[in-house]
């Protein structure tokens, strides 16, 4: 099975920029690890700063992953991994958009033998990857969407079955980037 790292697309037209995320520092702490369990559960207020069109991207991950109340529904309905949401309201001219921070499992499964990597300590899980990854198989078997070991906590890896049904559903401002010509970039 093919396999795609996501990232926001900050070149595309639905591009958003957000404002300042008011967040306590155990709280960014709990959002930034994926530590479900001490994440509040009240909804985030998070400002736009500008946006380039009306129809605005449903995957954001520069701060933090959210999703679109679309790409919710959408993944939901599609994959049968638990996946953990906090509601979010993107405000633009006293305009609320329901948004979802989104987290994923952590899974140990690059498979360091058949993928180019560099040791870099400045770098989250202190790698980079210097000219794409391979994935344990046994590991990641029919898995839609997780978060690898060793990659940053806010990349997603998608399956190719995914990809497609995220496409079909015309999710937009997502780049996808096959695990085999993925480079670190952060």
């Amino acid at each position: 099975m093919s396999y795609y790292v996501i990232e926001e697309d900050l070149e595309s037209v639905y591009k958003v920029y957000l404002g300042d995320i008011q967040l306590t520092m155990r709280e960014k702490m709990a959002m930034t690890l994926g530590k479900t369990h001490e994440i509040p559960s009240d909804p985030l207020i998070i400002p736009i700063k500008h946006r380039r069109n009306k129809q605005m991207s449903d995957y954001l991950n520069v701060k933090f992953n959210f999703v679109s109340d679309n790409m919710r529904n959408v993944l939901e309905d599609n994959v049968k991994e638990e996946l953990f949401f906090r509601h979010a309201f993107l405000t633009y001219d006293g305009l609320e958009y329901p948004y979802y921070y989104i987290t994923v499992k952590k899974y140990d499964c690059i498979d360091f033998e058949k993928s180019n990597y560099e040791k870099d300590e400045n770098e989250p899980g202190g790698i980079r990857i210097t000219d794409g990854f391979a994935l344990k198989k046994d590991v990641t078997k029919n898995s839609d969407i997780f978060k690898a070991e060793f990659l940053p906590n806010r990349l997603f890896i998608i399956s190719e079955r995914l990809k497609k049904i995220l496409e079909e559903n015309d999710i937009v401002g997502i780049k996808y980037t096959h695990i085999s010509d993925y480079k670190t970039t952060w």
